[in-house]
């Protein structure tokens, strides 16, 4: 529920047009496994969303905001939206 409902959230106010990055917990771990395979279905049925980029956080702030500077660095375009499957890596203090 909670990636498909954050999936359609995201889509709407990218009103259907973006590249998204996906920020999961835990590769291994079946809540991360379930939300982002929720997310996915959702982003799959809109043909104007990319997933440009799905990466491993570990359900931390900083290692969420390491993986987003080390793309930044490394040339990626910015994304429109980012999504995360926990808060907890979303936030910075």
């Amino acid at each position: 529920m909670i990636g498909r409902v954050s999936a359609l959230w995201l889509v709407e106010k990218l009103a259907g047009q973006g590249r998204i990055w996906m920020l999961s917990g835990l590769e291994n771990a079946s809540p991360a496994q379930r939300r982002a395979s929720s997310a996915m279905e959702i982003f799959s049925a809109f043909p104007g969303i990319e997933v440009a980029f799905h990466g491993f956080t570990q359900w931390t702030a900083t290692s969420g905001k390491r993986v987003v500077q080390d793309l930044l660095r490394g040339g990626a375009p910015a994304p429109d939206a980012v999504w995360c499957d926990s808060g907890l890596q979303g936030w910075d203090r």
